[in-house]
């Protein structure tokens, strides 16, 4: 009854396949958020280093 569209009869073969699944999907999107995060900090350290380039004592 919780996932009405899945087969009842699962194999151990079909499990695995849809675990290896996650874990990839999962793996994926922890790749693309660190990418993110990196450059976005990446992007903040060059303002910041721009901001302080154009400051005048």
């Amino acid at each position: 009854m919780l996932f009405p569209n899945r087969p009842v009869n699962w194999d151990n073969r079909d499990y695995r396949a849809y675990c290896d699944h996650r874990t990839r999907q999962k793996r994926r999107l922890r790749l693309r958020m660190s990418i993110g995060l990196g450059l976005a900090l990446m992007v903040g350290m060059v303002l910041v280093a721009a901001g302080f380039a154009t400051m005048t004592i």
